[in-house]
């Protein structure tokens, strides 16, 4: 299982560093990352989200109790995160609390699970249970980051980034793959629509590897303070941790378990730096804490389906 895993993490760790060569070289600017960023968001990861979800043979119940496992750690860290803030300033707070709670799914936890299905170290059984709390998780994940943002602002009129988290094509593609799953599946497989989705996904999983690469900075590594090795230590090995022991002491089977932990453990996400900087949150401590997390997270990753993943 060793072997597994570290074959399965080695492509995965390899595209991030390209991403770190491509902008170390200036090949891939701050524009061109954003560009990128834009069209996997707005296509690429939708794309590949549905017809994950669309093909998923949806067997059983759906795994109520993971789902609600994952929905209590996320708030339940929300709102300790907080809590815990409570002395720092507006423009800090927001951001800490992100920094805490919030995964990088798409662009992390996504890819990890693609490479490890491709290397049998996971099933399609755990990846559909990954798919269905990956749904789940995206939408409290953004209204919880928008909350958290807002609260220390004193903002009350934030009716229209609520109506932009419900028009987020992730949530929007989650949706439409779950209702073609469940409803006609069977029908629309001998058209070209999953063939479409299975060619636009192709490259998804590289290029949101290297976009994610592309956010690690040197310069900021460098100015990693106490404050910020804190939070990354509690988003990385705590969080994890606490959605690890959920699992163990509710009895939710293997697939369900994994896909707790690997939704969990993944590096602070990277849409958290625009949302900071449209919502008066600090975005130099944002930065600091998206670079350090995501050049840790392969090998508390690592840790982590060592642990997780039956041998």
């Amino acid at each position: 299982m060793l072997i597994s895993i570290l074959g399965a993490l080695a492509p995965v760790v390899a595209l991030l560093v390209v991403g770190v060569i491509l902008r170390q070289r200036g090949m891939l600017s701050t524009a061109g990352r954003s560009d990128l960023s834009k069209i996997l968001f707005w296509f690429f990861l939708p794309v590949l989200l549905f017809g994950k979800m669309a093909q998923q043979q949806q067997t059983g119940d759906l795994p109520w109790v993971a789902i609600g496992l994952l929905v209590a750690v996320l708030i339940g860290t929300w709102i300790v995160s907080w809590l815990a803030t409570s002395s720092q300033s507006a423009e800090r707070r927001g951001v800490l609390v992100n920094g805490v709670f919030r995964a990088n799914g798409a662009l992390v936890a996504l890819p990890i699970v693609a490479s490890l299905k491709m290397q049998g170290v996971l099933s399609d059984v755990d990846e559909r249970a990954f798919m269905l709390l990956f749904a789940i998780m995206v939408p409290v994940n953004n209204v919880l980051s928008v909350t958290a943002f807002s609260l220390p602002h004193g903002e009350k009129h934030i009716g229209k980034t609520f109506m932009k988290i419900v028009r987020n094509p992730l949530i929007l593609s989650a949706i439409a793959g779950l209702i073609v799953s469940f409803t006609c599946r069977e029908a629309l497989e001998p058209t070209p629509l999953f063939k479409f989705c299975s060619l636009a996904g192709s490259g998804t999983i590289a290029l949101a590897l290297i976009v994610a690469g592309s956010a690690i900075q040197l310069e900021t590594l460098k100015k990693t303070n106490l404050l910020t090795a804190v939070v990354v230590l509690a988003k990385l090995c705590v969080v994890p941790a606490i959605a690890w022991c959920a699992g163990l002491l509710c009895g939710v089977s293997a697939p369900d378990h994994i896909a707790l932990v690997v939704c969990t453990c993944a590096p602070v996400a990277a849409a958290t730096l625009p949302m900071a900087a449209q919502m008066k949150g600090d975005e130099e401590l944002m930065a600091s804490l998206i670079v350090l997390s995501t050049a840790l997270a392969p090998l508390t990753m690592f840790i982590w389906l060592l642990v997780v993943v039956p041998a």
